[in-house]
């Protein structure tokens, strides 16, 4: 497999029509950046990102499209009194993803770059086990939709009437008992009918959904019990469509206290890092 320069911009993983995909991340101290590509058997194959343009690694590979799984692994200094924790023997995932697959799996393996041992200096201790196991993987992804030539509406916002609901209490489609994107379609002329010119959507991302719904290691998708992305594009379309703006609500350091990592910080002992 073969990897071209690429470009610096957009950051991510961008596919284009050509048959292949370029993949950039940024990383101001890194040395090297490896690109890690795994095939539908999980078998990784690491090609080095060649070109670094302001702090920005980069590379483009042909032939790799949507649907398939990579991530990264980082070489720089390992100096955690500098404040540098580098360890290629753990996968990165890419904080620009379009989509991720799986979960962070506890029980495979050490995903933290030192070994935890519950001292307050524990992360001066470097580790060297490989974390592949344990770590869900990038997705790269289709961009494409017809908008169908709809644009965002451009209703003055001092005209602007906002209507706040969550997707899962609102309208279901499915018969599931859970609200969904299909099943907000199909009320958007109601809401149209009360005035409303603006939806404030709260967060349909991936969550445990045991607290406000908010789960930051995949904030560009959709939680599946509502729908896909395409189904998101759709209900976006026709709300444009209809002279409504969609809001939606994002808070990128509100993390799911249900999220596993979080958990282990709850149950970890005074003093720990």
């Amino acid at each position: 497999m073969e990897i071209w320069p690429g470009s610096p911009f957009p950051i991510g993983a961008t596919w284009d029509e050509a048959g292949g995909t370029n993949f950039s991340i940024f990383s101001e101290r890194a040395e090297a950046v490896e690109l890690c590509l795994f095939d539908e058997f999980g078998v990784e194959t690491r090609l080095e990102l060649p070109e670094r343009t302001a702090f920005i690694w980069h590379g483009y590979v042909p032939g790799v499209g949507p649907g398939h799984r990579y991530a990264y692994r980082v070489h720089g200094p390992y100096d955690p009194a500098r404040g540098h924790r580098f360890n290629a023997n753990k996968l990165s995932l890419d904080p620009y993803a379009s989509a991720i697959d799986g979960d962070v799996d506890w029980s495979a393996a050490n995903v933290l770059p030192y070994i935890p041992s519950g001292r307050h200096d524990d992360d001066l201790e470097f580790d060297d086990e490989d974390d592949v196991d344990a770590m869900p993987r990038c997705v790269v992804t289709d961009p494409r939709f017809d908008w169908e030539g709809v644009g965002k509406p451009h209703t003055p916002w001092h005209d602007t009437v906002i209507y706040e609901l969550h997707v899962r209490s609102y309208c279901d489609a499915n018969g599931d008992g859970i609200g969904d994107f299909p099943g907000l379609m199909s009320r958007l002329e109601y809401l149209r009918g009360l005035g409303v010119t603006a939806l404030w959507l709260l967060p349909f991302y991936p969550s445990p959904l045991r607290d406000d719904g908010y789960d930051i290691a995949d904030y560009k998708n959709v939680n599946p019990i509502y729908g896909n992305l395409k189904d998101f594009k759709d209900f976006l379309s026709m709300a444009h469509e209809m002279g409504m703006r969609v809001i939606t609500e994002l808070v990128i350091n509100h993390t799911s206290d249900q999220h596993p990592w979080f958990q282990r910080a709850r149950r970890a002992k005074k003093g720990t890092p």
